[in-house]
């Protein structure tokens, strides 16, 4: 991507190296989530989309292992996709992405998940990928369970602006990206 310059400062792009296996986007409602997987979309050299209804997602899921390198396997809202699949499907779904997270390095994919909170099957999969987007969330302490700095939290802040470790960023929004 691009940097963005505004009187006088530059912000340089942030970039998912090759070799990491992703990272995990969270943020409330309208934080830009969606748009962080249609960034990545835009740069990926291929893509493999996990969401839309319990069924498509599970489809999906069972997909991922046939993921060539380079796939970017974006998994949109997948705290309120595994809330949508029965109680057996949803642990076996957790398997899946943690296998996945885990082989992603590996297997030269990346692992993309968002959520709007991150539950104990969710964590574990999550702490598997080494880096977290926070985009705006509820409260400071939401943020300090997603895992932030509490003196860092933004709680009001713009759709696509976030935290990615201590830095400050805006994700740029993509065009011509659709969500499946």
């Amino acid at each position: 991507g691009q940097g963005i310059e505004t009187a006088g400062e530059r912000q340089e792009p942030v970039v998912l190296a090759a070799h990491e296996p992703g990272f995990t986007v969270v943020g409330q409602a309208g934080s830009g989530r969606t748009t962080v997987l249609r960034a990545v979309a835009t740069q990926a050299a291929a893509v493999h989309w996990v969401g839309g209804s319990a069924e498509q997602a599970w489809d999906a899921l069972g997909e991922v292992a046939a993921q060539p390198p380079g796939t970017a396997v974006l998994v949109d809202d997948v705290d309120t996709m595994l809330t949508t699949l029965p109680s057996d499907y949803a642990a076996e779904a957790l398997s899946r992405l943690e296998h996945a997270a885990r082989e992603a390095r590996s297997r030269g994919i990346h692992v993309v998940l968002t959520a709007r909170r991150l539950g104990a099957g969710v964590t574990r999969v999550a702490d598997l990928l080494p880096r977290r987007l926070l985009l705006a969330l509820p409260s400071r302490a939401d943020h300090v369970a997603a895992g932030g700095d509490g003196r860092e939290a933004l709680v009001d802040a713009p759709p696509g602006r976030g935290r990615w470790g201590s830095t400050l960023l805006q994700v740029c929004e993509p065009e011509d990206v659709p969500v499946p």
